[in-house]
């Protein structure tokens, strides 16, 4: 990014985003034909020449960020998501306008509730703030935070991300989803071809005459005591299906039986055991194998190795033992548990969970869940809604119980900075408030140990601890 984004809020206009760039970088072409046509995929802005300097204020409004919407979606409204991101940067060159001139980053995507689409900053520079690997990298972090509810879709995905990212291609793969008709189409596709029986001669409604042989007559068959015990030629044999061999149609395999007599080879360890009855043979070098454990490293002794992904972890030794206090002294005392390094007896007193230090406790008298233990992380902001049963899934990381008045389905994040920890409204209905006064939505408001924290207005009160 060649040019800085500045983020300012006021009570006035609201949340908005300052960019400045010098007089002589400025493509008047997009910028007239932007003003003109105002294009719904971009935020709206203002500009003014101070200086040598072009600054453009954008406006973000009722818009929230993409990244704050994280969860899980039905399959079209997943694909109609992508779309609104994608669609822009292929038909901008309608308004003379550069699709890496696009800030194409998942912090500065924003989302219109209300239109369902995507906003973008567009910054007219003669010069290119994006490349190609700024684009696939916003596409990797909207697949981590954004999933569909089909394991299918999803790998599709995933695999068209990693591989060659073509946006074009990208859609394409996406559009049979678009509406609801064609997504249940091809979800069900597998399934449908999956159980598609194969065509079965039709059930004659009266015998034929006695003297034409019936239709279709199998074969005489031999008695199953002069049967030869091994498949049909080719090894298989379609044979009508039972409650037992699957649905009509299927394929059943007749594995031969083994002939009486022949002696069946013992199977072979697994795990390379030693065979019962037999002595140890000596263990004889294998100079093509590396020297070392699983990853070329030294095994330390007889200590086995468990790879987990692309990395071997030696064993976890048995947990210490859990020391009960005396009675009389059960309490609320926290675990105490044994640590061999420790000298003499001494106990060490481990925190249960640190995580629930860091939250919202209910301070009214609704009820109301008493806690929200908020874990949240630099770049992974923590989201507060309403349980939705229209969704039928979770969609932020705490949700209130399903009809929590003044409590909307997205209404909150909590982001941590460096600086400390923020929160910020979604846009909610009701609106949330800080120590009474209500927030501007969209926008960063800091938090400190001991704040209020009302959830629109009809008594979700909380207060803020660290």
């Amino acid at each position: 990014m060649i040019y800085e984004i500045q983020s300012k809020s006021d009570i006035s206009i609201g949340a908005t985003l300052v960019v400045k760039i010098p007089e002589e970088e400025l493509d008047k072409n997009a910028l007239y034909t932007i003003v003109v046509d105002k294009p719904d995929f971009i935020l709206p802005f203002r500009h003014r020449i101070i200086d040598g300097e072009v600054e453009f204020v954008y406006q973000i409004g009722m818009n929230s960020k993409l990244q704050y919407l994280s969860g899980r979606r039905a399959p079209q409204e997943y694909a109609q998501m992508w779309a609104s991101v994608l669609n822009p940067l292929l038909d901008c060159d309608d308004w003379y306008m550069n699709p890496f001139s696009f800030v194409l980053s998942l912090e500065h995507l924003y989302y219109d509730k209300n239109a369902k689409a995507v906003n973008y900053v567009y910054i007219p520079s003669k010069k290119a703030v994006a490349d190609y690997d700024a684009l696939k990298s916003m596409a990797v972090e909207i697949s981590k935070q954004i999933t569909v509810a089909d394991a299918n879709l999803e790998n599709k995905i995933l695999w068209s991300i990693v591989s060659e990212f073509n946006p074009k291609d990208f859609l394409q793969l996406l559009k049979p989803y678009e509406s609801p008709g064609g997504a249940a189409a091809v979800m069900h596709e597998p399934i449908h071809h999956h159980h598609e029986p194969v065509a079965q001669p039709s059930i004659p409604s009266a015998p034929p005459p006695p003297t034409a042989p019936p239709p279709m007559a199998p074969p005489p068959m031999a008695p199953p005591q002069s049967m030869p015990q091994q498949p049909a030629a080719g090894g298989y044999a379609v044979q009508s299906p039972s409650p037992a061999h699957g649905l009509p149609g299927d394929i059943v395999i007749n594995i031969p039986a083994k002939e009486k007599g022949k002696k069946e080879k013992p199977p072979k360890k697994q795990f390379g055991g030693e065979k019962k009855n037999e002595p140890k043979p000596e263990p004889q070098p294998k100079p093509q194998k590396q020297k070392g454990g699983l990853l070329g490293g030294k095994k330390k002794d007889a200590q086995a190795q468990i790879i987990m992904g692309a990395a071997a972890t030696p064993l976890m030794p048995a947990p210490p033992p859990i020391m009960h206090p005396p009675e009389g002294m059960q309490g609320n005392m926290p675990p105490m548990m044994y640590d061999p390094h420790m000298e003499s007896d001494a106990t060490q007193i481990l925190d249960s969970n640190p995580a629930d230090a860091i939250g919202l406790r209910l301070i009214s008298n609704l009820n109301l869940p008493q806690r929200i233990s908020v874990q949240a992380g630099i770049g992974r902001p923590f989201s507060i809604g309403r349980f939705d049963t229209r969704i039928g899934a979770k969609q932020s990381d705490f949700e209130f119980p399903n009809g929590t008045k003044a409590v909307s389905r997205r209404h909150a994040v909590i982001e941590r900075t460096q600086d400390g920890y923020f929160i910020v409204d979604l846009g909610s209905s009701a609106g949330t408030y800080v120590n009474n006064i209500k927030i501007i939505p969209n926008s960063l408001h800091p938090l400190a140990a001991g704040d209020r924290v009302s959830f629109g207005n009809a008594g979700a009160d909380y207060v803020w601890e660290t």
